[in-house]
């Protein structure tokens, strides 16, 4: 097959549910897979596409966060990984459901997972530093994001620490 061939018309129809365990690697096969393919996807299908994987991680982190089988290590390499991808395919999406997540977090009083993975991380929102789709590095609603429970942007802390000169 050559990088023009198209693919199947069933290239879509797949089943995105993440295991528990190590879903990540499966996340990563999954998109190596469908997404980034040398085959020709027409772009309605790469929607379709991008949404079931979307919908996956989404369900399989919060699984990991609040579910009966929490497993915040996995939770937050998926989380990682999802973010990556989720800045290129849907930003705008990511930064919608990021939010719930944080809130749901702080609710539960999981502190410790949000300062050393979200915010130590800097898993919030998608913004000019993550995303050529965002222009505007002084938008002050990424680094407000992460002023709960006594935490501050990393890319602020950074700031503080070496003032002009």
């Amino acid at each position: 097959m050559s990088d023009d061939d198209e693919v199947p018309e069933d290239f879509a129809d797949f089943d995105a549910t993440l295991p528990l365990t190590d879903p990540v690697t499966t996340f990563k096969k999954l998109i190596d897979e469908k997404m980034f393919t040398d085959l020709f996807v027409p772009d309605h299908m790469k929607f379709e596409i991008w949404d079931k994987l979307d919908a996956a991680a989404r369900d399989a982190i919060w699984k990991l966060l609040f579910g009966e089988e929490a497993d915040l290590q996995q939770a937050g390499a998926l989380l990682k990984n999802y973010k990556s991808r989720a800045v290129f395919f849907s930003p705008d999406n990511y930064n919608e459901w990021i939010v719930l997540v944080r809130d749901e977090l702080l609710k539960r009083e999981m502190f410790d997972f949000w300062k050393n993975t979200v915010v130590a991380e800097q898993l919030g929102p998608a913004w000019a530093a993550d995303s050529d789709l965002y222009d505007d590095l002084d938008d002050p609603e990424p680094a407000a994001f992460y002023n709960f429970a006594g935490c501050k942007a990393a890319w602020l802390k950074s700031e503080e620490e070496t003032p002009d000169r």
